[in-house]
């Protein structure tokens, strides 16, 4: 039994635990380590047989975004993170491509290309589904749908994320409470879907995404805003502490 992670407390959790009932398979005491797994992979050389993870849904990778696109850019498919990155705010995605890799088997795994649907069964009722704009292999745990022709990927991609999607996975799983509910096939195809012509579906999906691009520029340009305010608001405090005062860029006793 090996395991990883960034939370100092589960770390520390998990450790004592596995010192208190001695573990034979401790592998010398280390085998739970400290760290982030998608920046640094404390079992980049072994392999296992089952996983037990709590994937980050819901969560982004802005932290890790460097070392992840270095890793993608330079090692590809030799790399974790070969079949492409997802959204930042996707840090599931990442996670489930680092477990593949480390797998000693990809049997079960779903083929997965371009412009299908790939959702969590165990988690569709949390919306953990969107299309795939690479081609790949995904987990057991995920079922993959390929729309029909008259349905635009794009268009698809943003109708799965909006919250009535989940809402309507959520009302065709089964299950005997919320967080034990499976979306299976046949609930899936229970659900209806607005589907307008193709032209409109593509043009939806345009607008969107120029939607999308115009917000991500206003996100950085805020971004920086915020880092030179508080650049000015170090410099105050500073010259306050020296007893100075600044007035339009220059510092007076």
């Amino acid at each position: 039994m090996f395991g990883q992670d960034y939370n100092k407390r589960a770390y520390a959790t998990a450790a004592s635990d596995m010192l208190m009932k001695e573990v034979s398979q401790n592998g010398g005491g280390d085998a739970v380590r400290f760290g982030d797994s998608l920046v640094e992979d404390g079992f980049a050389d072994d392999t296992f047989d089952y996983f037990l993870t709590n994937p980050p849904f819901g969560v982004d990778w802005k932290r890790q975004r460097d070392a992840v696109r270095r890793e993608h850019e330079q090692r590809g498919f030799a790399g974790r993170f070969g079949a492409g990155l997802p959204r930042v705010n996707d840090g599931a995605l990442l996670f489930l491509q680092h477990m593949m890799f480390e797998a000693k088997t990809l049997e079960g795994y779903k083929i997965c290309e371009p412009g299908d649907l790939v959702i969590n069964t165990l988690w569709a009722w949390m919306g953990a589904m969107g299309v795939s704009f690479v081609p790949g292999v995904v987990s057991p745990a995920y079922n993959v749908y390929e729309p029909t022709v008259e349905l635009d990927p794009a268009y698809v991609d943003a109708l799965s994320r909006l919250p009535v999607f989940a809402q309507e996975a959520a009302r065709h799983s089964k299950g005997v409470w919320s967080s034990r509910l499976r979306l299976y096939p046949d609930g899936f195809f229970e659900i209806s879907l607005p589907v307008p012509p193709l032209s409109e579906q593509r043009q939806i999906a345009a607008n969107l995404a120029a939607g999308l691009r115009k917000l991500d520029g206003l996100a950085r340009a805020a971004t920086c805003t915020i880092g030179l305010l508080m650049e000015r608001r170090a410099a105050l405090i500073a010259v306050a502490v020296a007893g100075r005062t600044v007035a339009n860029g220059r510092s007076s006793r």
